[in-house]
Order: C-alpha cells, then structure tokens, then sequence
C-alpha cells in the first residue's frame, strides 16, 4: 500500500466500516469501502472482521484511525477561571473527581479548547473515555498485527466531515449548524460553527426509528438538546440544521422538525460533494440501508494528525520505544555492514597491491637488462659532458668578439690560456670605441673580471691610433 493512504475504522454496535482515502492528482479521493455487520458484538467477532479486511486489503502500518462512538464517551462543557494549559487540566481532575462515576485512573480526558475569554476565562469541552474501551480496542488491532497510534471520538469525524462540505461549497455560515448524523441504531446530534465543536449527544434512535411511530421521540430528543446547549449558552446562536442521511424517509423527518423547530431544516447525504475513484471498491455498502458513512468520510478527507487522540501515553511512549530501539538495531546494523565493507576494501586492496607488485618486479627483471645499458649510456655522456664542459669552444669565442666589437677596432693578437684568461691586443682610430668595446664585454654573459690593461696614443704614419690591451676570464657557467 502507499504511504498516503488514510485509513478509518468504526465500529458501532451494528457494524465495523472501513474506509480509505489516498491522494490522486493533488486531490483527496475515496479509494475504498467495507462494512461489515456484527452481532454480537464480542471481541472474537470484531477480531474475525478486522482480520478480514485487513488481510484482503493488506495494510501493513499506514495511517489507521480507529474511531470510538459517541454513546461510549462523555462530553462536559466547562468555563474555568485560567487560560494557561497546565491549569486548566488540573482544574479539570478535580471538577471531574466529584461529577464522574469513574476515578481518574480509570478514564482518559482531553480538553477541547473553544474559546479563551479575556477576562480570563476559558471555554472548554472535556471528552472523556473509560481507559477499558480503548485498552480492548488496542488488544484486539494487536491480535491483527497493528499496533494503532490515532483514537478518536466519531464527533470529530463529523465535525471534519461538516468542515470538508464548506470548504467544497466554499462558503462559511456565521451561526452554528446543527448536525444529525442518523445510523442504524444511534444518531448522533452535533453542534458546530466553523471549525469548531461545540456539543455534541448521542441518542438511541436510528435510521430504523424514522416510522411514524418513532419519529416524534427522536424530534424530542433533538429538540431537548437544542435546549440544553442554549441554556448553557455553550456557543453561537444556531442558524441551520442539517439531517445526514441519504434514506427517503428523511425528508418526512425534515419536515416534521421545521415544524417543530421554526429553523431551516436541510437533508445532505453522506457522500455529498466527496470524490471516489473509478471504480472503487463498494464492498457490502449496497446489501445495507439506513448506514452513515459521515464519521469515517470526515477523517480520510482531513489531516489527522490534528486530530483529539485518546491513546494513552504509554502506547506512544512504547512506540517511540520501539523506534528508538530499531533505529539502534539499524546503526548497529550498519556499522557492521560499512565495516565489513572497509575490511573487505582494505582486503581487496591488499590483493591489488600484490598483484600489482608482482606484476611491478616481473616489468622490472624483464627490463632490468635495458635499464644497466641504460646507466651505461648515462655514465658515459656524463664524462663527455664534464669533458666538453671544461673546454672553450673557439668558433663561440669568436663569434662573441665579432660581435661585440666596434667598427674602429682592429685587432693584432687573441690569446687564450689555459686557465680560461682571454688577451685581446690592438689599436683603434678613436678612444671611444676602445671604452665600448670594454664595455660590452662586461655586459657580455661569456666574460667576467673584464679590465682595461692599458691605452696609449701613438703616430702611425700620419694617423694617430691608440693602443690598447684588455684581459678578461671566460665565466664556465654561461657556456652551457
């Protein structure tokens, strides 16, 4: 199954419906139905269903609300002198001790916040369940093989139910809204504006009592809660009153309670407005009449996670448990696997490496004779390099002192040494050039110590030249 289907499961005293809701284009479609009928009511009946329909859909851990009737629970309006959470639940033992026949570790409340006033006081419902029917319910979804984290009060699935027909007609009524949810055997009357719930009752008239012999006590009833809830003054004046059926006979009770109530009276049915997907699974919906589907229609259309839950504290502290320890198990896990791994990688590796250093000596016993004749090579080219090296090469000398001499310049002698001293003797027509030729000798990257020995004037013929003589030492580093 896929993640984002929402299951519900209620069980009346009649029959156990479950229905489911996935997401299909962005939009929330009903994708299945079940009902089943019970007669007996005991815990191997129920057991006997839930593994049916479990099996058959096979849903392992999705999200599973189961919802609990109303004619099991209780609901207390309360307006206590705090706004602060903590208080107002310890104003709600004690105002519970003295006005329940239960004590309070026996029953599971939950505050229903309506309206915080600023004078300091808070408007509330308190919903309450005996800790028996839960802790049955929860055994008996553990026999299945599910362990369930949502439990909530099929008000609230009415109320969700009221909430996803205004938002669909995209409108919302000012004043309260009563709701008549009619199943086989109960109905149950709910009061409710906007998104809030502010009363709800359960009576013991159903879809089966809407005879003309019946209808008038389930007529009273309604209106006996009516007048409760203005008494009390428990929320905003009621505007309208919606039967939930999509049986015949109640537009006869319709117009029995417009007479009775001088209200607008409307008939809607359960799956007004309600997408399905094509189709759909319709499993025993058709071999029944008279059945509501409204509760578990309003939790697949809505966010449950919002929702009031009545599982105690200790199924989620054993499920948070129970994550912490697989989440452990999975670590560990794990690390065993990543070291396994890094040992079978550093094995690998070590079997690579030898393979390569095999491989690696036979390349070089295989190339072991180049390389000797190599070296060879190397230490002879070495020594004629060193030989080369200490000798000047004449036609470079030459070339360098062409290039580096004037125009005026004539030379009588070039004498080298052994010890790399360079002599260049002979005259020039002007002392100038004499300067110039020292002088790119000097910038010269062949010579060093360049100086000028001496320069003397002297008659030739009818010419003056100047003698000169300049010694210099060829610099071995610029030879290579």
């Amino acid at each position: 199954m896929k993640k984002n289907i929402i299951t519900s499961v209620e069980i009346t005293d009649s029959h156990i419906k479950v229905l489911q809701s996935k997401i299909l284009k962005g939009k929330t479609v009903v994708c299945s139905c079940d009902i089943h009928s019970i007669r007996e009511h005991s815990d191997e009946e129920i057991e006997h269903v839930l593994v049916a329909v479990f099996e058959d859909k096979k849903i392992l851990t999705e999200d599973i609300v189961l919802v609990i009737s109303r004619r099991l629970a209780f609901v207390k309006y309360m307006r206590l002198p705090s706004n602060n959470d903590v208080e107002i639940k310890k104003m709600i033992g004690l105002q519970l001790v003295n006005n329940m026949p239960y004590s309070q570790d026996e029953i599971l409340f939950k505050p229903y916040i309506l309206e915080r006033e600023r004078s300091g006081y808070t408007k509330l419902l308190v919903l309450i369940v005996q800790k028996e029917i839960v802790s049955r319910y929860l055994k008996l979804f553990e026999k299945v093989g599910i362990v369930l984290s949502q439990v909530t009060l099929s008000s609230i699935g009415i109320l969700n139910w009221f909430i996803y027909q205004e938002s669909e007609n995209r409108k919302k009524i000012k004043d309260a809204v009563v709701l008549v949810n009619i199943d086989v055997l109960h109905s149950e009357i709910c009061f409710c504006c906007h998104d809030r719930l502010f009363f709800s009752r359960s009576v013991n008239y159903g879809s089966n009592d809407l005879s003309e012999g019946k209808i008038e006590s389930l007529v009273e009833q309604i209106c006996l809660s009516i007048d409760a809830y203005k008494k009390e003054n428990m929320g905003p004046d009621i505007g309208r009153l919606k039967i939930v059926s999509d049986l015949p006979q109640a537009s006869s009770f319709k117009d029995r309670l417009e007479d009775a109530l001088k209200i607008e009276v409307a008939v809607i049915a359960p799956f007004t407005n309600v997408l399905c997907q094509k189709n759909m699974h319709f499993a025993g919906i058709k071999n029944f009449t008279g059945i509501s589907l409204a509760v578990g229609l309003g939790l697949i259309l809505s966010d449950i996670r919002g929702l009031v839950n009545f599982t105690p504290q200790e199924v989620h502290d054993n499920k948070e448990e129970k994550l912490r320890r697989m989440k452990w198990i999975r670590t560990l896990a794990l690390f065993i696997l990543a070291f396994s791994l890094l040992l079978g990688i550093f094995g690998l590796e070590l079997y690579q490496k030898k393979l390569y250093l095999e491989q690696l000596k036979k390349r070089i016993n295989e190339a072991a004779p180049e390389v000797r004749a190599a070296i060879d090579k190397k230490l002879i080219v070495e020594v004629l390099d060193k030989e080369l090296k200490s000798r000047v090469f004449i036609p470079d000398l030459i070339d360098e002192i062409y290039d580096l001499t004037p125009e005026m310049i004539s030379y009588r002698s070039l004498f080298l040494t052994g010890d790399n001293v360079f002599t260049a003797q002979g005259f020039s027509e002007s002392g100038s050039s004499v300067n110039d030729l020292r002088a790119n000798m000097v910038k010269s990257r062949m010579f060093k110590e360049v100086n000028l020995q001496f320069a003397t004037r002297r008659k030739l013929y009818k010419a003056e030249v100047i003698d000169f003589k300049i010694t210099a030492v060829l610099d071995d580093r610029k030879q290579d």
